[in-house]
């Protein structure tokens, strides 16, 4: 909720698979089958708040 225009928050979002990515890449090369899986596991542990409405209002927009 830090991010109010629906671009912000998708930049953050594509910023935070940018990471996962890199570190995938620098770790053990994996696949981009794991992307997905550690993306959900980070949204898991960050409990962001209004996590559903603030998808609704990317996909909106």
């Amino acid at each position: 909720s830090k991010y109010r225009a629906p671009r912000d928050k998708l930049v953050c979002l594509l910023n935070c698979c940018r990471v996962i990515t890199r570190t995938l890449e620098s770790s053990d090369g994996g696949s981009a089958d794991d992307i997905l899986p550690i993306l959900i596991w980070v949204l898991i542990k960050a409990r962001p708040s209004r996590l559903r409405s603030n998808i609704n209002f990317i996909q909106a927009f």
